[in-house]
């Protein structure tokens, strides 16, 4: 039988995992992730954009989501750069996911692994 956040007898789910209780939020943020639009041309930053972009994974957003009873958090660990260039990313996210977990807050990871910037990783 396939445990799922539905299945009758809550078999081996945690309970914040459990029908109507798993509340998530997903943001794309920080220093690497926002080279990573900057340099795919996605999107076109203000000054102030950008800002908001790199300095995105703040106390406030682990505010925002114990106010509304969000228990887990999907941030960007890596978006795509060579280990030296995800570097930054990495140490920001280490601390925010300790925080994130001293208020209780779940982390999902996102890699992204088919959308690399492949001339950087060869070049570091």
């Amino acid at each position: 039988m396939a445990i799922t956040n539905i299945s009758s007898d809550k078999a081996g789910l945690p309970r914040w995992a459990e029908h109507g209780l798993f509340r998530s939020i997903a943001r794309y943020e920080g220093p690497a992730e926002g080279a990573k639009m900057l340099l795919s041309g996605r999107w076109h930053f203000t000054p102030l954009q950008l800002w908001e972009k790199v300095t995105g994974y703040n106390d406030e957003l682990l505010d925002y989501a114990r106010k509304h009873h969000t228990n887990m958090l999907t941030l960007v660990w890596s978006p795509g750069f060579s280990h030296q260039g995800d570097q930054v990313q990495w140490q920001i996210m280490r601390e925010y996911i300790r925080k994130a977990h001293r208020k209780g807050i779940k982390i999902i990871a996102y890699h992204s692994l088919t959308n690399s910037f492949w001339q950087e990783m060869f070049e570091a």
